[in-house]
């Protein structure tokens, strides 16, 4: 069985409160962050100071305290690991100040740290210890470094058998917010600002998710009305076009049957503008026809209306 280990012991100095208790949405950042890795392990075991205040936990998550303060994340993996009931072999351990923790992230680094004591991000020569997997024999390891005041946590990496994790083996959470401390307060203002864009966000792949439907069942209407009025297509070899070619090319193809998917690649929210990335594979079949296969990239430019709709403005279309 896998467990979750969240350390909320911090001081909290640069940011001038406990960490643990800063709202978050309508949650604290701890409530959410174990909220985050409960979905995919269980128990939970939050490490906390001694005497330290926590906000209302679930009756399932383990608490315990650090045996001593100030001695760093080997500390609080000692705590958590022992803590963790027998059947857990292994616990993906993290921080309480990660709200934007990517739950595919944590997949990943639990597959890659399979048949090693521990699996740990690594960038640019530096580790992530409190965004690693650690298997329960690296618990006697910890405490024997910790009785020789050997506290930095690559002393336990050069011990164990140690799975290092570089950002490019990963599939998921290509901007690392798994990674990203909340230090300062204004690390805290730029994470809330991000958790409010996610509505745009939702909004902007419902709208692609409108189009690639309405483009299968010929609903030309329906893409059309997911477009600004001064809309700018672009493709390979032809001059830039607006909604109204758009339209009539439509209607000249509209016996032909669409079929295929959108991958976003890349989505930014900037405001009132936002761009995205997708990957697209069709089959368009002429009538009577043989389906032909295209596939590529285009390069979307999105405008937020004064009603809060997200229209398409500009595309720069790839697809061969």
């Amino acid at each position: 069985m896998t467990a979750g280990i969240v350390l909320a012991g911090g001081k909290s100095t640069r940011m001038g409160t406990s960490k643990a208790s800063l709202p978050f949405g309508d949650e604290t950042m701890l409530q959410r962050v174990v909220r985050i890795l409960g979905g995919l392990v269980h128990p939970i075991v939050v490490v906390a100071a001694a005497g330290q205040d926590l906000p209302p936990l679930p009756a399932d998550v383990i608490i315990t305290r650090d045996e001593r303060e100030g001695r760093g994340p080997l500390e609080g993996l000692r705590a958590g690991l022992k803590a963790l009931p027998p059947d857990a072999e292994r616990a993906y351990v993290t921080s309480c100040d990660v709200p934007l923790l990517v739950p595919s992230f944590v997949s990943e680094m639990l597959a890659l740290a399979e048949g090693h004591d521990a699996a740990v991000m690594e960038i640019d020569g530096f580790t992530h210890p409190l965004s690693a997997v650690y298997s329960r024999a690296t618990l006697s390891h910890v405490e024997d470094l910790l009785a020789h005041e050997r506290l930095r946590p690559v002393f336990l990496y050069e011990r164990v058998d140690t799975r290092r994790v570089r950002p490019v083996e990963l599939k998921s959470d290509p901007e690392l917010r798994s990674l990203r401390n909340l230090n300062t307060p204004d690390d805290y203002q730029a994470a809330l600002k991000e958790i409010l864009m996610t509505s745009d966000e939702q909004a902007i792949r419902e709208v692609v998710d409108t189009w690639m439907r309405a483009s299968r069942a010929g609903d030309t209407a329906t893409v059309l009305s997911l477009m600004t009025d001064d809309v700018v297509f672009m493709t390979p070899g032809r001059e830039p076009f607006g909604k109204d070619v758009f339209r009539s090319q439509s209607g000249a193809i509209e016996d032909v049957q669409i079929d295929g998917r959108a991958e976003i690649v890349e989505l930014k929210v900037l405001g009132d503008w936002a761009y995205l990335r997708n990957h697209i594979d069709l089959t368009i079949t002429p009538p009577g026809g043989t389906p032909q296969k295209r596939a590529g990239y285009t390069l979307t430019l999105l405008q937020k209306q004064a009603d809060g709709r997200w229209l398409l403005a500009r595309d720069a279309n790839l697809v061969t």
